[in-house]
């Protein structure tokens, strides 16, 4: 007889018995064919030498209750798997392992094996996830030089600084520290060796902050604020963040992270109300608070996803804006330019708010080469801030007219929108066509709704092929899409427009002939160059998949809350998606917009795939809380008596997912 265990991860489901004859020769193959249909049924199909036969699966005995020992080696391991993940993903990771751990424990100690079992085998799921991804060495080789790079340049535009303003600044070894790290990262890449990697990584990144931080000592002037003054501001700043994070998610926080969040600000509360003796102490509680929020803000905006999916970094987008609207600059700033125009508006800025955000937007610009590619994909095409001042409005009426042309055309755009930036010279792209179009402007001059919308019709009409104004119109629709979510509201016209509009323009060729074009700069001769494929199939790999992130992520939390209206919205939009090129274009031409670019099929089957996946990945979410609604004891204990599991409340729940309409195997099964 022959045992062959049978695995699903790291969890046994089951024996292949195989009878062999004591007499077979050593050495005889035995070829097994297994086949597991859409059920999960398994049948097993056995050859030796010219016999077929089929052979029985049989099931484990009932797993015991999990041991001390086990316990602790679990956890161990789980230890070990997330000590070098990415912080967001770490912190997801712990919060479904405490949870699951919790569970256990209630379920062990009231001696409820079954429950106790199915926790731990969860919690087990976890760390085999984790473990059994194998990784490349992150960050990529690319992202390492530039890092260094960018030491450097940082420290000798520093050391400049230093020796005009007198300074002392020992650049020399600043630069040998650099160079040092640069050679154990080399080493790290060369090895596969993880841990060194992230230490460099680290060290670079403080490195950097340091020069950062002692340039802007050297630049700025010194602040007039006392000791206590600063700390007040840096407390009333992280309160005004917890209550804008609160806002934007439009309080689900405060449900899914109750007790967190109201500790958070209990501590707040009580740091304002002290009297301030010790100032590094009171410091050193206010940065634990705010690291605390931080993880509580990473939790939540991973909740509903997968541990292996990357942290959908659209929330971080909608906490912060783009940066380039933050330091009004045109996307084709240089670094120079940057650091400039962020020293002379935080010389202005009136809070520690302000400043903070300030410094933020210049190191997203300055040190991530490809999320500045983002940001700049995500900017309206031609946008110019202080475009016109006092005395070339008072010069120029014919210029006046346009700007107001402008504001008015936004207005009639979104009607029932929110948030448009009064600097018209952002919508550059629009004052244009306006300028262009005489019967648009005069429509506009009379505010006239229905010529306005007659005259716009032949406008989408007549740009039909111009990807420079269908990306402005994305970028649009997109922010509009954003803004009416963070204050509570939901339009249907803006999501799926905004949606299908870049689903297009990601998977058309004209888009990145002209996205493409002198967009990136050679940091050694500073010669503007192409961006190559390679970075256009990255660029729109990353785009895409934190779209459609963010509509899951979306979906997930009205789902959660019972407003399924809106989560059937969102998954609509990635359900768009899915069904590819001829439903990106149906969606389009229902708004009367009719593109005409070249489709890229590869471009379109990759976003098809991604969103097919991500549609799979919220079903298997849904799914997997059926069994814990079934299991709830505190649900149970209001069950009448006889009655063992809350069947009612685990069908509700799938009922309720059925009727979202999601065409997934998953579902229809």
């Amino acid at each position: 007889m022959f045992r062959l265990p049978l695995y699903q991860q790291k969890r046994k489901i089951g024996e292949i018995i195989i009878p062999v004859d004591t007499t077979l020769p050593k050495g005889t193959p035995i070829d097994l064919n297994i086949n597991i249909d859409e059920h999960s049924f398994i049948t097993i199909k056995v050859r030796i030498g010219e016999k077929t036969f089929d052979a029985s699966l049989e099931p484990p005995p009932p797993r015991q209750m999990p041991t001390d020992k086990q316990v602790m080696s679990l956890e161990k391991s789980f230890q070990e798997a997330v000590t070098y993940l990415p912080a967001a993903k770490k912190a997801l990771a712990e919060a479904r392992y405490k949870k699951a751990k919790k569970s256990f424990e209630a379920t062990a100690k009231r001696n409820d094996i079954d429950q106790a079992v199915h926790d731990f085998e969860e919690m087990e799921e976890i760390v085999a996830n984790i473990s059994s991804t194998e990784r490349p060495l992150q960050p990529p080789k690319e992202f390492f030089d530039d890092l260094v790079k960018e030491c450097h340049e940082i420290n000798q535009f520093t050391a400049r600084a230093a020796a005009e303003a007198g300074h002392p600044h020992d650049h020399r070894e600043i630069a040998k520290a650099i160079e040092a790290q640069r050679i154990q990262g080399e080493r790290a890449y060369a090895n596969s060796d993880q841990k060194t990697l992230s230490d460099c990584i680290n060290m670079l990144e403080n490195i950097r902050n340091h020069v950062i931080a002692l340039y802007q000592k050297i630049a700025q002037p010194q602040d007039a604020r006392s000791e206590i003054d600063k700390v007040g501001d840096y407390i009333r700043y992280i309160s005004s963040e917890i209550e804008k994070f609160l806002l934007i998610t439009e309080n689900l926080a405060r449900e899914y992270l109750f007790d967190e969040i109201k500790e958070i600000q209990s501590q707040l509360l009580k740091l304002e109300r002290k009297t301030y003796k010790n100032i590094e102490d009171i410091c050193k509680e206010v940065s634990q608070i705010r690291v605390k929020f931080e993880r509580v803000k990473n939790i939540f905006i991973g909740d509903c996803s997968d541990i292996d999916e990357e942290p959908t970094k659209e929330f971080f987008l909608k906490i912060h804006p783009n940066p380039f609207h933050i330091l009004e600059l045109s996307i084709d700033a240089t670094n120079q330019e940057i650091v400039e125009r962020g020293q002379e508006i935080t010389d202005l800025a009136d809070t520690e708010e302000q400043r903070r955000q300030i410094h933020w937007a210049m190191e997203q610009l300055i040190t991530k080469p490809l999320t500045r590619l983002e940001f700049e994909i995500f900017q309206i095409p031609e946008a110019q801030y202080n475009e016109v001042d006092s005395q070339q409005i008072n010069e120029n009426e014919h210029r006046l007219k346009l700007q107001t042309a402008t504001g008015c055309l936004l207005k009639h755009l979104f009607s029932g929108g929110c948030n448009i930036a009064p600097n018209c010279g952002r919508y550059r792209f629009l004052t244009k066509i306006i300028e262009q179009r005489p019967k648009l402007a005069q429509a506009l001059a009379k505010d006239n709704s229905n010529s306005v919308q007659l005259e716009w019709i032949e406008v989408l009409r007549g740009y039909q092929s111009d990807p420079h104004f269908l990306h402005g119109l994305a970028v649009l629709y997109w922010e509009q899409a954003l803004s009416c979510q963070g204050d509570g509201k939901q339009n249907e016209h803006y999501w799926l427009l905004g949606t299908a509009l870049w689903a297009y323009l990601l998977c058309s060729d004209e888009f990145w002939v002209y996205f493409s074009r002198k967009r990136l700069t050679n940091r050694d001769t500073g010669e503007r160059h192409d961006l190559e494929n390679e970075r256009q199939e990255a660029l729109m790999r990353e785009i895409s998949s934190g779209t459609l992130s963010m509509q899951s992520s979306f979906g997930n939390q009205a789902f959660a809350v019972g407003r399924y209206e809106a989560a059937q919205l969102h998954l609509h939009c990635i359900d768009i998606c899915r069904q590819g090129q001829e439903s990106i274009e149906s969606t389009l031409k229902k708004y009367s917009l009719s593109c005409q670019l070249t489709p890229l099929p590869k471009h379109f089957s990759k976003l098809s795939e991604m969103a097919a996946n991500t549609l799979d990945d919220f079903c298997r979410g849904r799914l997997q809380e059926a069994p814990k609604i079934v299991n709830d004891a505190e649900a149970i204990k209001q069950l009448p008596e006889g009655i063992r599991k809350n069947y009612k409340g685990g069908i509700a729940h799938l009922d309720s997912l059925i009727e979202l309409n999601i065409p997934v195997s998953r579902v229809l099964q």
